[in-house]
């Protein structure tokens, strides 16, 4: 598609036929993202997520009360369990976990890291 010497590059028949074919749906690409950037869009719809019991108590819950909030369109169903779920096979969309993720397919982000400390109060020890 392209000629290139040490001084110049430039197009072979079939890239500026390439070339031509290309560009009129490039501009109309760019049109449409411009569209789309300058709509106001919230999140809407149906979210289904699982956490860990406590963590999702303590922690996400009050996140996920100030999305459902913030954005009145959206239905979270949250499962607060430690029993590790397998969110393909069980309708899943997001999960948030502790610890290392087992399966190689799912796409995982840390949010945080986290220490763990063992505590017991004096009359026990």
């Amino acid at each position: 598609l392209l000629h290139r010497t040490t001084r110049s590059v430039s197009l072979t028949p079939d890239g500026q036929l390439f070339y031509e074919r290309c560009a009129p749906l490039l501009a109309e690409l760019e049109e449409v993202e411009k569209l789309l950037v300058d709509r106001q869009c919230a999140p809407s719809g149906p979210l289904k997520i699982t956490t860990p019991q406590a963590l999702g108590r303590i922690v996400i819950m009050p996140v996920l009360r100030e999305l459902t909030r913030r954005y009145p369109q959206l239905q979270i169903e949250a499962a607060m369990t430690d029993r590790l779920v397998d969110l393909t096979e069980e309708g899943f969309d997001a999960a948030v976990r502790l610890g290392r993720v087992g399966d190689v397919r799912l796409i995982a982000r840390p949010l945080a890291a986290l220490r763990w400390v063992t505590v017991a109060s004096p009359e026990y020890l």
